[in-house]
């Protein structure tokens, strides 16, 4: 099988010091003019091909395990065959020796010996279908051998029975977590006419969601609008296992009177059927939420047995006048920056300690990190007059540190971030920066976050410039929202993992969302203590949606469940009239061992 190194990104080597193999994954980026989902172009993916019926035994409505006769297929049994018209019966030898009374015949009847051919006398003559085997699995591929159904495993990508579709007036971001046995969707959009965040759940078998929650459903309502809460920022979610499942929604609310209140994160706790565990906890003790887009809002993570805990951007709200940094810019008697809070007691924002780190810039992008038990996050701002700044910070009181940036290019603004965790302490981080709206590019690298704070495996300290040329694969051209989960099989070394990689691409005329499932075997450490990766293997690929530019598929989101399930979510724009959809599908994957 094929592993495609001739376009992977971070499966490769820099000469020198460095040593660029800390996010191995690999994406074919050659492919977004490739066949739609349910054609099978490649042996790297396996399409979403519906497997035909099993064999049928004749009348008996049972299936056999071996090969269909000559005389079931033609219903030729050895009693006559009555005609609507109560005419004379039927038999065999009415239409001459296996053939028609219209002149065309069957001589010798139909048997070509081929036992994996159903041999049907036409009023054509002899047609010889080929017999249907169905697979036990869709990871299984069944074919006729000697008249009988023999099974192989087949490895790739296969669509596992699960295809949602969300619509809305906008869809702006959806959030996609799995825990333990359940996948969990939270989207901010609206419907006629007034924001929402919808979430959703199923299973690794239900071909239909199991459960809807609104939050609108549990926010204070009022006669007359006065003290009505609306929804103004995308939702983050945790799964908390640690006694018995419980799904942590963090987002941003306000007041629709005065028109401009502040923001106030809400934590809101659902069982895994989706019903609320008493109210909601707001985690500030005044509104301090800056909104600054509809696209990014708070994230949330959980350290290995800890706290979940969420970070947000924010303001101090030490003015006469009560909470004012609720848009980009700060008053000069507030201070902005980046909230880290987890439990259940209400932080004080004015006094918040080492959950508070200062950054003034506006943000446009915000993931959750994690330092061993210390909560943290990654941030993204915009430079003056163009670039973006992407830091790492926690709360330890250790001050923030830069990610290194290869982009050299005026003109971009930052668009998107992501980090998922691929082992306890590394995590693999991904930025787009766009230029107009077309112009995209994304940069990927991998984080090492122990003791005091995170390195970059990429581009290894005491580096803190971007080498020039950069590493291979550091910076992809032409896509946006690159986004990696990875997942654990049950029994595999500790070192391998399995990267689910979703992105969104395009070129001059198309626009596509593609993902791949990749194997990866972090064994090695470097002369620095850093994991690296010493074998990267593409299972498959799948093109999910392909449009054209007009109508550009977005802003991926992935989930993995042990032991073999992935699922996705994208939006863009209805198939028919206005509005938006979000597109939420499981699959399976086929190991190639």
């Amino acid at each position: 099988m094929s592993s495609h190194r001739r376009s992977a990104i971070c499966a490769c080597s820099v000469s020198g010091a460095f040593f660029a193999l800390g996010c191995s994954f690999l994406l074919d980026f050659e492919k977004l003019e490739g066949p739609p989902a349910d054609v099978d172009s490649t042996d790297d993916v396996v399409r979403d091909a519906a497997p035909g019926p099993g064999p049928k035994d004749g009348d008996d409505g049972e299936t056999d395990d071996g090969p269909v006769s000559t005389d079931e297929a033609s219903n030729a049994d050895d009693g006559p065959i009555a005609t609507p018209e109560g005419g004379p019966p039927l038999g065999p030898s009415a239409f001459g020796d296996g053939g028609f009374d219209s002149g065309v015949s069957c001589p010798g009847g139909c048997d070509d010996g081929d036992p994996c051919t159903v041999d049907v006398c036409t009023p054509s003559g002899c047609v010889p279908e080929p017999m249907q085997c169905e697979p036990s699995s869709n990871c299984m591929e069944a074919v006729c051998v000697d008249g009988k159904c023999e099974e192989s495993p087949r490895s790739g990508i296969v669509a596992d029975g699960y295809d949602h579709t969300l619509s809305a007036d906008t869809v702006y971001k959806s959030e996609l977590i799995s825990t333990n046995d359940r996948f969990f969707t939270a989207t901010y959009g609206v419907w006629e006419g007034k924001s929402d965040i919808v979430v959703t759940s199923f299973d690794a078998t239900t071909g239909e969601p199991l459960q809807t929650f609104k939050l609108t459903d549990l926010l204070p309502k009022d006669e007359n609008d006065d003290d009505e809460y609306v929804v103004i920022s995308p939702a983050a979610m945790v799964g908390d296992e640690r006694i018995s499942l419980t799904l942590n929604v963090y987002a941003a609310i306000r007041l629709v009177r005065p028109s401009n209140a502040a923001g106030e994160i809400l934590r809101v706790q659902l069982t895994r059927d989706l019903k609320p565990i008493g109210g909601g906890v707001r985690l500030a003790s005044a509104a301090n939420y800056r909104a600054v887009s509809p696209y990014v809002g708070p994230a949330a993570g959980q350290p290995d047995n800890g706290e979940p805990f969420v970070v947000w951007n924010g303001c101090t709200t030490t003015t006469p006048d009560g909470p004012v940094c609720v848009t980009t810019e700060p008053t000069n008697n507030s201070k902005a920056g980046i909230y880290i809070h987890s439990g259940s007691t209400a932080l004080d924002i004015d006094a918040p300690g080492d959950a508070f780190i200062p950054e003034p810039a506006p943000l446009s992008g915000l993931a959750a990190l994690t330092l061993g038990a210390t909560p943290g996050a990654m941030w993204m701002g915009n430079l003056d007059p163009s670039g973006v700044s992407v830091k790492t910070g926690f709360a330890n009181g250790e001050p923030p540190r830069d990610v290194i940036q290869c982009n050299t290019v005026s003109g971009f603004t930052g668009s998107w971030l992501d980090a998922g965790r691929s082992r306890s302490d590394l995590w693999t981080v991904t930025w787009s920066e766009r230029s107009g709206s077309t112009n995209f590019f994304s940069e990927v690298t991998a984080l090492q976050c122990a003791g005091t704070g995170c390195a970059e495996t990429v581009i290894p300290p005491p580096a803190t410039t971007c080498p020039i040329p950069p590493p291979d694969g550091r910076l992809v051209p032409g896509t946006r929202a690159i986004v990696v989960r990875s997942l654990r099989r049950p029994g595999d070394p500790t070192e391998r993992v399995y990267q689910c990689v979703a992105y969104a691409a395009s070129d001059e005329e198309n626009a596509a969302v593609q993902m791949s499932v990749s194997r990866v075997d972090y064994s090695q450490v470097d002369e620095m203590g850093l994991v690296v990766p010493n074998e990267t293997v593409k299972i498959g690929e799948v093109a999910l949606a392909k449009t054209p530019l007009a109508g550009a598929p977005d802003r991926p989101a992935i989930a993995t469940m042990a032991p073999d399930r992935v699922a996705i979510s994208w939006m863009q724009p209805a198939a028919a009239g206005g509005g938006q959809e979000l597109h939420v599908q499981r699959y399976r994957i086929c190991y190639d061992d």
